[in-house]
């Protein structure tokens, strides 16, 4: 979810900032969400693909609006803060899936040595 909402955010603002319309900009970053939505979603189950695509519809959206009423106000700094944001949140989230994976095998490891004892 977290993946899907960043990435059409990030999409849709700097678009919007290029063309500085409405339509395009968000159409690119609803799909985009979408797609990145449904792939991260994907090895998780059905409940996981629907949240992923609702927050890839709903980060395009606001990506757009985001780049159209930020224009005129430090385009290029808006950018930058939002690309801030976006690596922040990868980070965040490479991180917790890393302890998270890591948790899982020692869980996995114990099983075994107990199930071996």
């Amino acid at each position: 979810m977290s993946n899907a909402m960043m990435s059409s955010v990030v999409v849709g603002t700097i678009i919007a900032m290029m063309i500085m319309k409405m339509f395009v900009p968000t159409v690119v970053g609803v799909l985009m969400g979408m797609i990145v939505g449904y792939l991260t979603g994907k090895p998780l189950g059905f409940m996981a693909i629907i949240d992923g695509i609702m927050a890839g519809i709903m980060g395009g959206m606001m990506g757009a609006m985001l780049g159209v009423m930020t224009m005129d106000d430090h385009p290029l700094y808006m950018v930058l803060f939002v690309d801030l944001v976006y690596i922040l949140m990868m980070a965040f989230l490479w991180g917790f899936l890393s302890k998270e994976s890591a948790n899982k095998s020692n869980d996995q490891d114990s099983i075994h040595h107990n199930m071996v004892s």
